[in-house]
């Protein structure tokens, strides 16, 4: 948050209230949003570990983490990269089913 009142010469504080009142959220949870969704995407489109997906989007504490993500998005970071993987290979398989029946 330094960073961009720095950048935008704005004081914290009304920085702070410009993004609750455009988004809702306060800094800390607009933050936290953006770090679940890019932890989602993570999740989905690579085999990274969890561990090393925590580091890159911003938690240096994995228990942390793993309390955020479960209270966000009720279950682990585990049970949704597997929930994912079941969606897909779903997706995948009623896709080729469908190609299949309108085949000659």
């Amino acid at each position: 948050i330094q960073m961009l009142t720095k950048e935008f010469h704005f004081h914290e504080d009304y920085f702070n209230r410009l993004l609750k009142s455009q988004t809702g959220m306060t800094y800390t949870e607009y933050l936290q949003m953006l770090r679940l969704e890019k932890a989602e995407q993570l999740l989905t489109d690579t085999d990274n570990t969890i561990e090393q997906i925590a580091e890159e989007v911003g938690y240096r504490n994995k228990g942390y983490f793993y309390r955020i993500f479960v209270e966000r998005r009720g279950c682990t970071p585990a049970q949704y990269r597997r929930k994912r993987q079941e969606k897909i290979l779903l997706q995948k398989t009623c896709a080729l089913v469908t190609a299949s029946r309108s085949s000659p």
